[in-house]
């Protein structure tokens, strides 16, 4: 039986899920609109609308779990700065850099943490079983699409590579803020914010994983695996 307290938790945990996704979905729109290729502008729209559909679920799951769980959550501050990012490569057309920002590294740590969620409810036995394992597989597609898409725009121009794993700095360094904030969230679930950062890592095309700089997680440096 999950206890109340961990049902606040659990509910705080989606809290933090909620603005990530209504970004995503935000973010997608906006480049369903510079994207040149047809087929990928279809897909940013489809990918739109299930972003839409995850925000929902995850207030509607929040408010099931702990109806009270409204009030502001760490990392959310941080969140709005790393929206900015993603908003003003929008505004400069660079559909790249976003791509990096928010397919690439922002869905590629979503999707590792919406699998850990999945696995966490289901054993808690708290439903959303199969909504949970869906949520999980379209985080999946659409980081691999952002991969895909990035390797077709740069191809082998290795100058525009080391440009775009520059850019890609900051969005890590908020990401390691972020996972930062939650430390007190991850030790109740006895998780290490650092493997989830890891294997986020490992997620990323190759010429991206050989620039990223080890982790700030707790204002700490520590080796990325």
């Amino acid at each position: 039986m999950v206890i109340a307290r961990e049902r606040a938790r659990i509910a705080q945990l989606l809290g933090v899920l909620l603005p990530a996704e209504r970004m995503a979905r935000d973010c997608a729109l906006a480049q369903s609109g510079i994207a040149a290729d047809r087929a990928a502008r279809r897909f940013l729209i489809t990918q739109a609308r299930q972003e839409a559909f995850h925000a929902k679920l995850m207030a509607s799951a929040r408010d099931w779990v702990h109806p009270r769980s409204t009030r502001s959550l760490p990392g959310d501050a941080t969140m709005v700065r790393y929206r900015a990012l993603i908003e003003r490569a929008l505004q400069r057309g660079d559909l790249a850099e976003s791509l990096v920002g928010q397919q690439v590294i922002l869905e590629g740590l979503g999707h590792v943490v919406c699998e850990r969620i999945h696995a966490g409810i289901a054993w808690r036995r708290l439903g959303f079983t199969r909504i949970g394992a869906l949520v999980a597989h379209q985080e999946r597609v659409h980081h691999a699409f952002g991969v895909r898409a990035l390797e077709r725009m740069i191809d082998d121009d290795h100058a525009r590579r080391r440009a775009l794993a520059q850019r890609a700095a900051p969005y890590l360094a908020l990401i390691d803020e972020i996972l930062g904030t939650l430390a007190e969230l991850f030790a109740f679930f006895a998780e290490d914010p650092l493997a989830y950062r890891s294997e986020m890592v490992t997620t990323f095309p190759g010429w991206l994983r050989a620039e990223v700089q080890p982790s700030r997680v707790d204002g700490t440096a520590r080796e990325t695996p």
